[in-house]
Order: structure tokens, then sequence, then C-alpha cells
């Protein structure tokens, strides 16, 4: 891997080493008795929807075929733009200061559709009034470490560095009259995007709080190069003892060109949408 990625490496487990004897006990009993106890619990669990709007841009050739034609999934291969997903998240404060987060995201998406011009994906040239059958399967794990540069009980305002990291897989496949009878590409990779940002936390009163983060980061990694832009505000209630209800607004903007043998790919993809989660807290 490159030297960039490295560094980042270094920087986790640099904080995590600096921070790990500051126990989020050092808070006092005085202050930590006046905050509600769902807010001062070290761990957690967020399941919940997501439904965003889709943009998505690709492009796959090859050594053979060239660049290949740049495609707009939702307007040249009637994919969807809203979709439903899932995601889930698990954090932990780790001390006073330090918070550890890991995300998981998941999205499918396919679809049936005749096209009305040539298009060159991969290996392959897909002609004007074939119908295809088309897929972008997304996984998406990242995980981060939150530093509290100011770090009050009401509230804290830090700093990010994290990754995510992106697994993809996107292809299309038609019928021919001629050959095997059938035609297929597919584009399959992995891709970590390192990324830094801000976050802040606030309590507004015993029932509700507000949570916020924005991350941007653009680098190279060996064969891929990527930008990825990604934000999240959510709005936090409390609903019974240590089970809250979220209601936010997350998005994730990135651009992937990737070089493997024999193919070249390139992918923008940004989803942007309202999200619901349960989030329980505890020891």
């Amino acid at each position: 891997m490159k030297k960039q990625y490295v560094l980042v490496t270094i920087f986790f487990l640099g904080f995590f080493f600096l921070n790990a004897q500051d126990s989020i006990s050092n808070i006092s009993a005085a202050q930590k008795s006046k905050l509600p106890n769902w807010y001062t619990h070290k761990f957690e669990l967020h399941f919940g929807a997501f439904f965003p709007l889709n943009n998505t841009q690709v492009r796959v050739g090859s050594n053979s075929t060239g660049k290949g034609t740049l495609l707009d999934l939702e307007d040249n291969l009637g994919f969807s733009k809203y979709t439903t997903s899932f995601f889930g998240t698990f954090s932990w404060q780790a001390s006073k200061r330090s918070r550890f987060d890991l995300n998981y995201f998941y999205l499918s998406r396919s679809t049936r559709y005749t096209i009305d011009r040539d298009i060159v994906f991969g290996e392959n040239t897909y002609h004007a009034d074939a119908e295809l059958e088309a897929f972008f399967d997304t996984q998406i794990l990242r995980f981060s470490y939150g530093y509290a540069i100011i770090n009050k009980p009401k509230y804290q305002i830090g700093a990010l560095i994290g990754t995510h990291v992106l697994f993809g897989d996107i292809g299309l496949r038609a019928e021919t009259n001629i050959g095997s009878g059938e035609i297929s590409d597919n584009l399959d990779f992995t891709a970590p995007l390192p990324d830094l940002g801000l976050w802040n936390k606030f309590l507004i009163s015993k029932k509700l709080a507000i949570y916020s983060n924005l991350n941007y980061l653009s680098l190279k990694i060996d064969n891929i190069k990527g930008r990825i832009l990604s934000y999240n505000a959510s709005l936090s209630y409390n609903v019974i003892p240590n089970l809250n209800l979220n209601l936010g607004y997350t998005g994730l903007n990135f651009r992937v060109d990737i070089e493997k043998e024999r193919l070249n790919g390139f992918l923008k993809w940004g989803y942007n949408g309202p999200t619901i989660t349960a989030m329980y807290a505890f020891k």
C-alpha cells in the first residue's frame, strides 16, 4: 500500500494508545449525575433504514475496447433513483475524549431495460434495442476514530479520522443470436477510501440530543484513485431508558478510478437521503 494509507493506520493506533487510560469516569460525579444515563453510556448500537436518492455514473472498459461508454445508471439503464436500504453502527466511547465507530451499509440494485444506443462495457458492445439485465451491489464498511478537542459534559466538538471500504460489483448481461447466446461483463472491486473530518455531539435536554459529522479526503492508493465526501446529522429522542429513536439525513458522494489487469473503470456515485434508526445505549 501507499505511504498515506500506512500513515492513517499509525495515526489510529497512536491516538488509541494515548487515550486508552483516559476513562470516561473522569467526568466528575456531580457533572455525571446531571446527565441522562443514555447520554453517558460507553456503548451504542444503531440499526435502521435509509431512503437515499441515488445519482450514479459508471464507465467500464478494457485493453481491447478502450475506456468504454460513460453511463448514467438511472437515465441510461433504468435504475431507480429512489431506494430503501438498511445500515448499522456500533460506537464505543473509549474515554472522555476518544470515540470509535464501526458502520455498515448495504445496497443491492438491479434493472431490466431496453437500451436506445450502443454501449461499450467491459469486453463487449451491447447494441441499441437490446434488452439488458444490469445490477449494482454495494457494501460499505467504515471505521473511524473521533477525538474531542472541546470536551464539556453537555457537548463535544472534535476531529475525525476514518476509512470507508467500498465493496462494489456492477455488471451487464444480454442475450444474443450468435455464439453462446449471451454476453456479460462485470467489474468487482474493493476500494479503501480514508477520510478526515469534524464531529459534534450536543445534549439539548434530558430527552434530546444532536449528532453530526462531516468527512472529506482525496488520494490515490495503489491502482485506485478516490475522492470522498460524507456527512450525517441526526436528532436523537430518548423513548425509554437506554432506547432512543434517531431521525437524520445522511449523504455519501465519491468518485473512484480503478485500473485492473485487462480492465479499467470509473465510478461516481452519490446517495443522499433521510434515515430513521433505533439506538440502544449500554455500559
